[in-house]
């Protein structure tokens, strides 16, 4: 079971939004990059602290193909 996720970062190109979150679960952490309702990206890792590096690596990426990013927390 899914704990209600943590956002990390959004980001806005065009008409495109796009959202980074962390969800806890008893697997691991699991880590989506969404649009709307759509999960692009669904990745799962052992702890936090490696979920958030590859949350860092995600934006940055983002950021490079011309997304706006807004952080969250």
């Amino acid at each position: 079971m899914l704990t209600p996720p943590t956002i990390l970062w959004t980001g806005a190109r065009d008409a495109t939004s796009v959202a980074c979150s962390i969800h806890s679960s008893c697997g691991g952490i699991e880590l989506h990059v969404t649009e709307g309702t759509v999960v692009l990206k669904r990745e799962m890792y052992p702890d936090r602290s490696t979920a958030y590096e590859r949350a860092r690596t995600l934006r940055d990426a983002y950021g490079k193909v011309g997304y706006a990013i807004y952080l969250t927390i």
